[in-house]
């Protein structure tokens, strides 16, 4: 019973990060034409995603996407959603 609730929680987790990586898809598609760097970028180091790596990863987001001098408000949409993903990525590690 116990091994069943673990993984429909690791379903439900997996499924919202799959719906994360797509608001991120959907940010740096807005930020800039040529996405597929940045988007290739996330969805291949999410999994190391921790609160010592979340500034990195936005420099690097910022930097493939010309982004660096964005107004304020459209880099802490980016921040918050690494925030967000940290958080799931940590929660499933935990499980």
């Amino acid at each position: 019973m116990n091994l069943k609730l673990e993984r429909e929680s690791h379903k439900a987790h997996y499924k919202k990060i799959q719906e994360s990586l797509g608001g991120f898809g959907q940010w740096v598609l807005a930020a800039n034409n040529n996405s597929e760097k940045a988007n290739v970028f996330v969805e291949t180091y999410y999994v190391n995603l921790n609160n010592q790596t979340k500034a990195s990863f936005y420099e690097n987001i910022l930097d493939m996407t010309d982004m660096k001098l964005a107004e304020a408000r459209k880099k802490d949409d980016l921040m918050k959603m690494i925030e967000e993903l940290a958080k799931l990525v940590s929660d499933v590690k935990r499980l």
